[in-house]
C-alpha cells in the first residue's frame, strides 16, 4: 500500500494568516490595556478634582490659596478634558482592533474549513484506494486457491 501524505496546497497562506490573526489579537490586547490606563488616569484625576472642592475649611478664607486652587481646579478640570477624549479615543481603537481580529478570525477560518474538507476528501480517497488494493488482494487469493485447490469456489 502505497499512500501518499497529506498535502494542503494554501498551507503557507494558512499559516500567514494564523500569523496575521496573532498580530490582530495582540493588537487588540495592547489597546484594551491602553483604554484601561486611560480610564485609570481619568479616574484619579477626577478623584483630584473631587477632593479639591472638599478640603475648603469653612470660615477661613484667604485669597492667594482659593486662587492657587482655583488655577489648580481649572488645570485638573483640563486635563479630565483631554484624559476624557483620550479615553474616547482608545475605546475606539479597542473596537478597531477587536473588528479587525474578527475578520482576521474569520479569514483563518475560511482557510482551516477548507483545508478540513480537503483532508477529509483525501481520506476518502485513500479509504477508498485501501478498500480497492484489500478486494484485489482477495480476489488474487481466491483465484490462487481456486487454482490449487479444486473445488474450494465451489
Amino acid at each position: 500500500m502505497t499512500t501518499q501524505k497529506f498535502n494542503f496546497r494554501l498551507e503557507p497562506a494558512l499559516k500567514h494568516r494564523q500569523a496575521l490573526e496573532e498580530q490582530a489579537v495582540t493588537a487588540l490586547a495592547s489597546a484594551h490595556r491602553e483604554l484601561i490606563a486611560s480610564r485609570e488616569n481619568l479616574l484619579k484625576t477626577t478623584a483630584l478634582l473631587e477632593e479639591t472642592y472638599r478640603e475648603t475649611a469653612p470660615g477661613s478664607f484667604d485669597l492667594a490659596e482659593n486662587l492657587r486652587l482655583s488655577f489648580y481646579r481649572e488645570s485638573l478640570a483640563s486635563a479630565r478634558r483631554c484624559q476624557e477624549e483620550e479615553v474616547s479615543r482608545a475605546g475606539a481603537r479597542v473596537e478597531q482592533c477587536r473588528s479587525l481580529a474578527v475578520e482576521r478570525r474569520r479569514d483563518r477560518l475560511v482557510l482551516e474549513k477548507l483545508r478540513e474538507k480537503k483532508y477529509a476528501a483525501y481520506r476518502q480517497e485513500a479509504n477508498r484506494a485501501e478498500q480497492k488494493e484489500f478486494d484485489e488482494q482477495g480476489t488474487q487469493r481466491a483465484a490462487l486457491r481456486s487454482r490449487y485447490l479444486p473445488g474450494f469456489g465451489r
